[in-house]
């Protein structure tokens, strides 16, 4: 199976009867002891996957699949027009890509290895930076949030497979 590196998740699926304990071993160095593990590869290749289940009087039997998983480089970025900042205050700019929560201007993204992203008011002033992926807008500025309006970004991405890419837009910052 291909799963796209770092960050697609690879599924583990124990057929194992009537084992008690696991050794996973992912070809990366990586393990787990986990029934039926998930398992995040980080750097492209084929890899092997070994399963030592073992039961209680001390019967292991091992399963060796070659080259089972192939992890592939791929790098993409996309960004949202428009966002609610909280405001309840500042927080730091993290945020989870999962949630619901519409708080934070920050990308979707998978395979981008380095980052900067810049927020700047009509006026070309800089109001945010960040580095790290993980990082996003909250729409505060000297901790004070901005008021409802379009801001402009620019995004500069480099992927796990080496392409990179500089992307700009507008946001429209919208108040709940």
């Amino acid at each position: 199976s291909q799963v796209m590196v770092p960050g697609e998740p690879m599924y583990a699926i124990n057929l194992s009867q009537n084992a008690s304990t696991y050794e996973w071993y992912f070809g990366d160095g990586g393990t787990s002891t986990e029934e039926n593990p998930v398992y995040n590869y980080q750097d492209p290749g084929f890899y092997s996957i070994q399963l030592i289940a073992n039961n209680q009087w001390n019967c292991p039997d091992t399963t060796l699949l070659v080259d089972i998983v192939e992890g592939i480089a791929v790098g993409e970025i996309e960004f949202p027009n428009a966002f609610t900042p909280n405001t309840s205050g500042s927080n730091d700019g993290a945020y989870d890509p999962t949630s619901y929560n519409n708080d934070i201007f920050f990308p979707i993204h998978n395979g981008v290895k380095e980052f900067q992203l810049q927020i700047f008011n009509r006026w070309g002033e800089l109001l945010f930076e960040s580095t790290e992926v993980g990082v996003g807008w909250d729409g505060y500025y000297n901790n004070q949030l901005c008021k409802q309006d379009v801001y402009a970004w620019k995004a500069r991405a480099r992927f796990v497979n080496g392409e990179e890419v500089i992307r700009a837009g507008d946001v429209t910052l919208l108040i709940r």
